[in-house]
């Protein structure tokens, strides 16, 4: 027994009659409800037959942005990944920091917090002496602190009376140096760090990564600080001016990215 259906175009339109058999092979066929153009024009979960707009400008997945072939959303972006706009070409820079010393050996798990004086050198090797420099010291106590840096302008001042924070992570390496000035009301003048966040030295800096974008064998990071209400984002290579006047600080990010192998951070704030 042939039925008729009766089925509606929207409001407005004209009533279609249709058999039993023709509404069904149509409602399997090109209207999907769902499918083309985020729902077509809002007629989609309510389209039997042929009055869903599925069979419109786009069925599946050839949609506006709701498929693979999307704007940067899938794996078809820009090279990027998945999220974030991040560069995966940019090739990180190398930065080493050591502080070695009586109380601060190589082979030691231990944080160390160096108080004394310059002897000789400065920017990329300090010879210093913990003897303060208000005393007279008969017996030596050398330190060497180390820093080795792709750019050379961006290497610590000479302070003839250091406080050297070193602090190392929980595989024994030199996670961050601080670097202040004893005859400047201990002022920070330079902070270097491997890791993704503010040195604990350090509570009115924050540093965290951020717009992470996932590349074939890393996710890559942007690296946002916040210093005293002001605010800086670097990406991977770059560098820039946080804060303003005296307080502003030289900044550069050389690592900023998460691999197999772990966490590859480097970064360097400079006054």
């Amino acid at each position: 027994m042939l039925a008729a259906a009766l089925t509606a175009s929207g409001c407005g339109d004209d009533v279609t009659t249709t058999t039993r058999g023709d509404a069904d092979s149509e409602t399997a066929g090109d209207g999907d409800g769902d499918s083309g153009d985020g729902d077509g024009d809002g007629d989609g979960d309510s389209g039997d037959g042929d009055s869903g707009d599925g069979d419109g400008d786009g069925d599946g997945d050839s949609g506006d942005g709701d498929g693979d072939t999307g704007d940067g959303d899938g794996d078809s972006g820009d090279g990027d990944g998945d999220a974030g706009d991040e560069s995966c070409e940019l090739a990180p820079q190398a930065m080493t920091l050591s502080l070695t010393g009586s109380q601060a050996l190589p082979n030691s798990c231990n944080s160390h917090t160096f108080t004394g004086r310059l002897q000789n050198g400065g920017g990329a090797v300090w010879a210093l002496d913990a003897c303060p420099c208000d005393a007279q010291c008969l017996i030596p106590d050398p330190y060497t602190l180390t820093i080795n840096l792709p750019d050379m302008d961006l290497l610590p001042a000479t302070i003839m009376c250091p406080k050297i924070e070193m602090i190392k992570n929980e595989d024994c390496e030199v996670e961050s140096i601080v670097i202040r000035d004893l005859d400047n009301n201990e002022l920070a003048t330079w902070v270097g760090s491997h890791a993704p966040s503010a040195p604990l030295t350090m509570p009115e800096l924050s540093v965290a990564p951020v717009n992470g974008t996932m590349c074939l064998d890393h996710d890559q990071y942007a690296l946002a600080f916040t210093l005293d209400n002001s605010d800086l984002t670097l990406s991977q290579g770059d560098a820039g001016v946080l804060g303003n006047g005296d307080a502003a600080w030289d900044a550069k990010s050389y690592a900023s990215r998460e691999t197999d192998e772990g966490p590859d951070y480097s970064w360097v704030l400079n006054r």
